[in-house]
């Protein structure tokens, strides 16, 4: 069932669920809003907010402070995540997700990956309702251990790359 959420002068933004394909959103603002020709930059950031589940701006600013103070393991893995490099997937470190930041989210895979240290062994409730509240979005949670990372990147990665959706065959 599509659904339409926005519509004022500006927009009209539809949604199938819970997301929309960058492909069925160029076609409409393309072909089925000639007279908004002028605004489909301003549309194309209204449709970039979607991935953020309704974050709010504080969430954006703690987001980005976490981005510059990563932990080891974060970083190691971002190393190998960044630029599109697993499977040319995009990925996105510290990104947020409603009222949560998460390490490491691939929009078009509905892929979050969580790496954690020991500070989460004292937080198991937490991390299961946070992770059922994420869920509620359709997403897919995989998590890793800093030492899982530190010593054994490659299981990361491949275990990674399994969650990720298998191009279409031409």
């Amino acid at each position: 069932m599509i659904k339409k959420i926005i519509e004022d002068t500006h927009s009209v933004i539809w949604l199938d669920k819970y997301s929309l394909t960058n492909y069925f959103f160029y076609y409409y603002c393309k072909y089925k809003l000639p007279e908004q020709k002028n605004n489909i930059g301003m549309l194309e950031r209204s449709f970039e907010r979607i991935m953020f589940y309704g974050a709010k701006p504080l969430i954006f600013e703690r987001a980005k402070e976490l981005r510059e103070n990563m932990t080891p393991a974060e970083l190691k893995l971002w190393e190998r995540l960044k630029n599109n490099q697993l499977g040319g997937f995009r990925f996105k470190a510290q990104h947020p997700i409603d009222k949560f930041i998460v390490d490491f989210y691939c929009h078009k895979a509905r892929l979050i990956i969580e790496v954690d240290g020991d500070i989460h062994k004292d937080s198991v409730e937490y991390d299961q309702n946070r992770t059922a509240e994420l869920e509620k979005f359709e997403l897919k949670i995989i998590r890793f251990t800093n030492k899982e990372v530190e010593t054994d990147i490659e299981s990361v990665l491949k275990r990674i790359s399994e969650c990720l959706p298998t191009p279409p065959a031409h």
